[in-house]
């Protein structure tokens, strides 16, 4: 017996995560942390298991709800220490504000769009009957872009606009990807099971949590390791699945 399983098409993060939200019909202001990262990440689990692609700023948010999670677990004086140079503070108050501006634009978005549809629902006259004479020429300045493109473009724009205020030159850090998939391996096969903050260690920065989290994602994919968690205040437990106890970690 076959079965269709239909997943909803979200043009970002932060409109999934209002989905989520309002799907328990929960206020944006009393969101809460640890249950919210973990439907998000079920969410994105979901979309693996189907093949379909996640793109980088769903892993990117999904880092940052990790790095919320980890922060409101430290103790207070860690979590006063300075960031990094390059790291954007981003805090649940912050992810508050733009889930509420995010809204705010797409509500806004919704009703040009229905007042564009009784727009095009109008009979207007022949120019010629309105007195210029000659051809009017219409031009278009937006293209195929919709009123809802807009509105997120600008949405955007203006969420973003804060964090490039100062800007620095700052030297990049690169991570190879296939080590660190390699090193995560190995250490849960050694181990047996290991938390996720385990793997952050002591002062993860966003491109550790980013690198650890893609590294964890593929290794489910592969069958490698699986991800549990018994309740949403609980850590997200990492285990090796017993019959691949002659894997060979990869080489970076």
């Amino acid at each position: 017996m076959s079965y269709r399983v239909k997943l909803d098409v979200f043009d970002g993060p932060l409109e999934l995560l209002l989905h989520l939200l309002e799907q328990d019909k929960l206020d944006i202001r009393d969101i809460e942390i640890s249950r919210i990262t973990q439907q998000y990440l079920d969410y994105l689990a979901t979309m693996q298991e189907y093949d379909l692609e996640v793109t980088g700023d769903f892993l990117v948010m999904a880092a940052r709800l990790l790095q919320i999670k980890v922060g409101a677990l430290l103790p207070e004086a860690e979590r006063e220490s300075e960031p990094e140079e390059h790291e954007i503070i981003y805090s649940r108050d912050e992810l508050i504000r733009r889930l509420l501006v995010y809204r705010q634009f797409r509500e806004a978005a919704q009703k040009l769009a229905e007042l564009a549809l009784r727009r095009s629902q109008v009979y207007v006259r022949p120019v010629s009957l309105l007195g210029p004479k000659g051809p009017v020429v219409y031009t278009n300045p937006v293209g195929d872009a919709t009123v809802q493109d807009l509105a997120s473009i600008y949405a955007n724009t203006l969420l973003n606009w804060q964090a490039r205020e100062e800007v620095r030159q700052v030297k990049r850090r690169t991570i190879d990807l296939t080590a660190k998939i390699g090193e995560i391996a190995l250490l849960v096969q050694k181990y047996s099971q290991l938390a996720f903050d385990e793997l952050l260690g002591r002062q993860p920065t966003k491109t550790d949590i980013v690198y650890t989290l893609l590294a964890v994602l593929e290794l489910v994919k592969q069958g490698i390791v699986r991800v549990q968690q018994s309740d949403v205040n609980e850590p997200i437990i990492i285990s090796f699945e017993k019959e691949q106890e002659d894997y060979v970690a990869p080489e970076g």
